[in-house]
């Protein structure tokens, strides 16, 4: 019996990307450590785009510009978080949340809720 590396290894890789396109972003933030053509992948914007394109599983609404929900458009699930109370301003687009804080220096973040990231912005 082969090993499922080597399993993998045996599909085209385009078959492969087609199959990543429709995993859910938990399960891609796991595979980036398979191997350094998947990690190449996905972090290439290219595939982000489309994968934002294929994507069912949820969107992102903001509420008061402090708050927002993550729904997941295929279980009936609904989470909300609060964000920090020094929360100025909350907006978003493909699923990232750009914030500006009252007290941080002119400072942005963007901040990406799904993958637990985040990037300060100096301005």
């Amino acid at each position: 019996m082969a090993s499922s590396n080597t399993s993998w290894s045996l599909l085209p890789f385009d078959l492969v990307e087609n199959i990543l396109y429709r995993l859910p972003v938990a399960s891609l933030v796991r595979f980036k450590s398979t191997c350094k053509q998947w990690c190449a992948l996905l972090i290439d914007k290219r595939f982000i785009y489309k994968h934002l394109d294929l994507s069912r599983e949820g969107f992102i609404r903001v509420q008061d510009h402090k708050s927002f929900q993550v729904i997941n458009l295929e279980t009936p699930d609904l989470s909300s978080l609060q964000g920090p109370d020094d929360i100025d301003l909350m907006i978003h687009c493909d699923g990232l949340l750009l914030c500006r804080f009252d007290n941080r220096d002119n400072n942005l973040v963007v901040w990406n809720p799904f993958l637990s990231r985040v990037k300060w912005i100096e301005l």
